[in-house]
């Protein structure tokens, strides 16, 4: 799996260097970039987003950069957050489409002052983007400033800092919830006993959260077992293809030497990366529905 995140910054009204902001994102990016690459973009009143740099996923937490966002002031004092909230998700998604992998896992956050103000990009339209967007979307703003917004635009997940002070505080958070996203992804092999049909498969989850209350989750996925034969193994991990060139695959033939399908409500972290024999010919194509992640 793929995973990415891009970060909008609200810059909207700022006529001056903003260190602490910098410093906030920069500590933002050197949390996420632990398990991900991070995009980081500004927006104000213009049209178009402002790029201000991209990190690659860096496992040891390498420091990140951000002095070009300490420069950047408003070059527009309204605010065009619909349009940074569309914008943001086509680069999202532009990002990720250049990745060759199977799964493909994005997650904008949204920095921002206030409500839209420039009207270049209607509510409805921007709330339409969101609600039909397979990333993930997660909202961070000051209390007084943005509240209603954040809960509005934050599908995934708002932070609410209580003051202009408290926004350090309110990056870490909301870097600890991209984390979190992160971590609730699984890949689920299974070997069925069926050499035909279609066949349902129920996944059912008992657990206890954080706080200690039993929680429980169930998932349904159909599939069909024609071809499937002895020999599958649920340690070794399939091989993928992407699901443009799985079109090519027919239903019957995912699977030529064994019945092992792979089946998900979400992308695997989970599983280890440990490559097939170099005599498992079988290709399996990721499952296509909605609660699979690109």
């Amino acid at each position: 799996a793929y995973h990415h995140t891009l970060l909008l910054v609200d810059v909207s009204g700022v006529e001056a260097a903003d260190d602490a902001l910098a410093r906030a994102v920069g500590s933002f990016v050197e949390t996420v970039q632990k398990t991900q690459s991070v995009s980081v973009f500004a927006f104000d009143g213009s049209p178009n987003l402002r790029f201000v740099a991209d990190f690659p996923k860096s496992p040891d937490g390498a420091s990140a950069d951000v002095h070009a966002l300490a420069k950047m002031g408003s070059s527009d004092v309204s605010r065009n957050l619909n349009g940074a909230l569309t914008s943001g998700l086509k680069e999202l998604d532009a990002r990720l489409a250049r990745e060759h992998r199977a799964v493909k896992v994005g997650t904008l956050v949204v920095f921002t002052r206030g409500p839209d103000l420039a009207g270049r990009v209607s509510e409805v339209d921007a709330e339409k983007a969101i609600d039909e967007t397979q990333d993930n979307v997660l909202a961070l703003g000051i209390a007084e400033q943005a509240g209603a917004v954040l809960d509005r635009i934050g599908k995934s997940g708002a932070v609410h800092a209580q003051n202009a002070d408290a926004l350090g505080v309110g990056f870490e958070q909301a870097a600890m919830k991209t984390r979190d996203l992160y971590d609730k992804y699984y890949l689920i092999a299974y070997c069925s006993p069926a050499r035909s049909g279609s066949r349902r498969l129920k996944i059912e989850i008992d657990y206890r959260d954080k706080q200690g209350s039993e929680k429980h989750g169930a998932f349904d996925q159909d599939f069909d077992a024609t071809g499937f034969g002895p020999g599958c193994n649920v340690q070794s991990v399939p091989r993928f293809v992407p699901q443009v060139a799985a079109k090519s695959v027919s239903p019957s033939n995912k699977s030529n030497s064994g019945d092992s399908k792979p089946d998900a409500t979400d992308a695997s972290n989970k599983a280890a990366p440990t490559p097939p024999p170099e005599d498992d010919n079988s290709v399996a194509p990721p499952p296509n529905n909605s609660t699979y992640s690109h």
